[in-house]
């Protein structure tokens, strides 16, 4: 199998898990508060968590611009210098 493959298999098997889990989650919860209060509340968790990813990708994406335009910026100086020489 390729690498490509085992990652699929692995992100298939996650989202099953995950699925699983959550409707596990959600019968328990309904015991203890209503439908509206329930989705409410999941709805939030889920936005927070949204938020804190999109951060993250930001930031990763920050740096990586950040890394090309210095790359840009020395590889300018050093035409520059062998440009005077």
């Amino acid at each position: 199998m390729n690498k490509k493959s085992l990652i699929g298999n692995f992100l298939l098997i996650l989202a099953a898990f995950i699925w699983g889990c959550a409707f596990v989650a959600q019968s328990i919860g309904m015991d203890f508060v209503r439908p509206f209060t329930f989705n409410g509340i999941r709805s939030l968790l889920a936005g927070i968590v949204l938020l804190t990813v999109i951060f993250i990708f930001e930031q990763i994406q920050k740096k990586k611009v950040l890394s090309k335009i210095l790359k840009l910026i020395q590889l300018r100086l050093l035409l520059q210098k062998q440009m005077m020489i």
